[in-house]
């Protein structure tokens, strides 16, 4: 399932919509068969998690559970069993879906003027490795 077409933010907007939802820190990259717990706060309405497997195709759903802090969720998610790239977003009952609020730094084609300053959203993304093989086809080459 593909997300929905993301709009460019400048920063002044960008900062505006951080400081009025809620607040996920995304893991850094995991070891296959991993358990992690992902935690979103500043967020009175309990969300799910919509989890896809980029390499595979594979989309499943993850129910989030009250945290110790007061307007917080918790979730454990397992990582698959074989090197993946995962993306995730969180879905409300009612609103927006909630995903990461990017910087854009890139050439713009055609050109040698670089872009700064626009901000995208995107899925949080995981990448799942195997400690004990070598990078995938699929990795080699990216910086992830």
């Amino acid at each position: 399932m593909k997300h929905k077409e993301v709009t460019r933010y400048s920063t002044a907007q960008a900062l505006d919509m951080r400081a009025s939802e809620p607040v996920h820190v995304a893991p850094g990259a995991q070891p296959v068969n991993q358990e992690i717990s992902l935690v979103i706060s500043h967020c009175p309405a309990q969300p799910s998690i919509l989890v896809t497997d980029r390499q595979r195709g594979i989309h499943w759903r993850v129910g989030m559970q009250p945290a110790n802090e007061a307007a917080s969720w918790t979730a454990v998610l397992r990582m698959p069993s074989v090197p993946c790239m995962i993306d995730y977003h969180f879905e409300f009952a009612e609103g927006e879906p909630l995903y990461a609020l990017r910087q854009v730094e890139a050439l713009i084609p055609g050109t040698a003027n670089p872009t700064f300053g626009a901000w995208m959203r995107q899925p949080f993304q995981i990448t799942v490795y195997d400690p004990a093989a070598m990078p995938p086809l699929w990795a080699q080459g990216q910086v992830i």
